[in-house]
């Protein structure tokens, strides 16, 4: 059995944003995915991200897991801050795809999502870590409002705000089939396009993975383009002969 990945990446600076503080990164060699969007309120979102995204990568290339990885980007930007009060409070959310063979590993913070596609259901891997889906989980909103709610702004977990006991890394893990397909993308996008417009992209056999990348952006710009717009597929391949 022969592995493959085919996968593509977009960001864009959106139609209101001064700046893009979303940042990404593609590694097939070592089956590594980020995507960050740094936290703008909280000023330099660009270097929080980067950071975040440099600093991942290189501890799982030192044989870190993706968790205390993250853990040491979030103890990163802290010494950052330390070093220089102007970079004080700055943070960013971020997720994270590993894999090994046909196993995923997904870890995140924040609001930044990942979702499978498996050629018939549109999964949502994650849960946002802001007030809208803790009202969600307290009964006090249905998911449906939660789309467009004002409070799914408001981060309850980011990496470079709090304590490190206070930070809440979440990881789920499962198996893909061939042509499952996995999205990692910012609120940019699943805030702008919903789950329902997402599903009508990937499931176009006709298309290719970059050529779905680029329509899914298209659609966040579409609708308004109101923040930075980050996204990345990945295709499971497998060549049974």
């Amino acid at each position: 059995m022969f592995v493959m990945i085919e996968s593509a990446a977009l960001s864009d600076i959106g139609k209101v944003r001064k700046a893009n503080e979303d940042f990404f990164s593609e590694n097939q060699e070592m089956g590594l995915w980020i995507v960050a969007d740094g936290v703008g309120g909280n000023g330099h979102g660009d270097v929080a991200s980067q950071v975040v995204v440099q600093t991942v990568e290189r501890r799982v290339r030192q044989g870190r897991s993706v968790q205390e990885a993250i853990m040491d980007a979030h103890d990163t930007l802290h010494k950052v801050a330390e070093a220089d009060p102007d970079y004080s409070g700055m943070a960013t959310t971020v997720v994270v795809c590993r894999l090994q063979d046909n196993i995923y590993e997904i870890s995140w913070v924040g609001d930044s999502r990942a979702y499978l596609w498996n050629g018939s259901v549109l999964y949502r891997l994650t849960k946002d870590h802001n007030y809208a889906q803790q009202m969600v989980e307290d009964n006090e909103l249905q998911p449906e409002e939660a789309f467009r709610h004002p409070m799914r702004h408001l981060l309850m977990h980011a990496v470079g705000s709090g304590e490190p006991e206070l930070l809440r890394i979440d990881t789920i893990s499962g198996s893909l089939e061939a042509n499952d397909t996995l999205l990692l993308c910012t609120d940019g996008l699943c805030g702008e396009v919903s789950d329902g417009e997402m599903k009508a992209v990937l499931q176009d056999a006709d298309k290719s993975i970059k050529e779905k990348c680029s329509i899914l952006l298209n659609k966040a710009l579409d609708a308004g383009g109101g923040d930075n717009i980050t996204l990345t597929l990945l295709k499971f391949l497998v060549n049974r002969s």
